[in-house]
Order: structure tokens, then sequence, then C-alpha cells
């Protein structure tokens, strides 16, 4: 296959599946506030009026896993599957990354939680990793959201796609005079990390169409893939 070989490491909450979404609802269950009024602009879930504690986070966190199955309920990212389905197709070898494992004696739930998601979605993968240090794991290029994990990444020398939503939108990946992708098929403008040594290995995507379109030019062959079934 054209694309064997070429590993993909992908985060899941905020970039496979609608982690954000699903915890809000959750949240304003927990705060007793209507859920309007936890916004999804801005800088993240701090905002929410959780807590400024570890501790407050951590007992939201417990009650959404514990009671709610937040790993297991929530949806997935619009036209994730479908992408990663049509990649693993062409020979990309899928290998999940996830910071899941962080509060002690949730671990397996989560675990379960996450195996049963991914199932329930079809969401084909060779690996699953639950780790906080990303950078440990050898993969060509990963889609993270996490901008202390880009950072790493970026730093260790890897490739990057910062996928985009609400928690990152101010988290500048690029310096100020960013290189423009001169062709026209891959539909996103590569730019140069502002991380020493990085130039050129961090690059952002809005969708998974965009995601696709940045693997395919990372591998040769690979210009028939689709969103899959």
């Amino acid at each position: 296959m054209a694309g064997e070989g070429f590993v993909l490491g992908v985060d899941l909450d905020g970039v496979v599946a609608d982690f954000y979404g699903r915890l809000r609802v959750i949240a304003a269950e927990w705060l007793g506030r209507p859920v309007e009024e936890l916004s999804m602009d801005g800088s993240g879930i701090s905002q929410w009026g959780i807590g400024e504690g570890q501790d407050d986070y951590e007992r939201l966190h417990r009650f959404a896993l514990t009671e709610r199955n937040l790993f297991s309920t929530m949806d997935p990212i619009p036209g994730a599957p479908q992408a990663l389905r049509g990649l693993s197709r062409k020979g990309v070898r899928i290998r999940i990354v996830t910071h899941r494992l962080v509060f002690k004696r949730l671990h397996r739930q989560s675990v379960m939680q996450t195996v049963k998601w991914l199932d329930h979605h079809d969401i084909p993968y060779w690996d699953l990793c639950f780790l906080g240090e990303k950078s440990a794991v050898d993969a060509d290029c990963f889609v993270d959201d996490t901008p202390e994990q880009v950072e790493r990444l970026a730093q260790a020398g890897k490739r990057v796609i910062v996928y985009t939503n609400f928690t990152n939108t101010s988290f500048d990946s690029t310096d100020p005079n960013p290189n423009t992708d001169p062709n026209p098929n891959t539909g996103f403008d590569s730019t140069r990390a502002r991380f020493s040594g990085a130039e050129g290995k961090v690059s952002r995507a809005s969708n998974w169409d965009e995601v696709v379109a940045q693997v395919i030019s990372l591998t040769d062959g690979l210009a028939d893939v689709g969103r899959g079934p």
C-alpha cells in the first residue's frame, strides 16, 4: 500500500472526540448552570467557573467519568472517524496517543470507556498508548490540540498538526512571518514553529479534511485518500 509504514500519532480529546462539548454539558449539570452560560469561545474550560485549583477539576472529572461515562458518550469530531478509516485503508498506521490516565483510581474506567468508544465509532488503530509524555512515542506525524504537548513534540523534533479548537486559538505556533505552502492541493498554510529547531514542523488544521490533506502531503502516493465510506 502507498502509505504503508507511515505512522500517524493521533490525540483523542478535542481532536477525534468532542471532549469539550460533552464535558460542557456535564459541567453545566454539576454546577447547576444553564449550558449556554458555559462559553466555548476563549481560552478553555477555566472560564466555566469550575474553580482555580486542580482539586476542583478533579472532582468534576471524576463525576463525569464515573457517573456520566464521559469517555464513552462523547460525539466524534465531524469527519474524524471517516478520515481515519480512509487513511487506514491506504496503509497509514494509526497510533492513538492520549493522556487520559490523569487521576488515580480512574484508570480502569478510562481505558474501558475509551476502547468501547473507539469500537462503537469504528475508528481504526494499530496501537493505543496512554501516556502524558507523548514525545516518547515514535510517529512520523502527530495530531494534537494541547499547546503544552505541541511545544514538547516540536522541541523533540516531531512533526505536529495542531487541531484548532477553542482551547488553543490564542496559541501562537508560528513566527511573525509564516511560510505559505505553495502547493494548492493541501488547502493549508504551513508555518514555521516558534520553537528552537522546529521550523517547518508545526502547522494548523481546522477540520479533518485539512488533516488528511496534510498527511497526504507528507506521504507518497496517497492522493486518492477520501473521507471513507
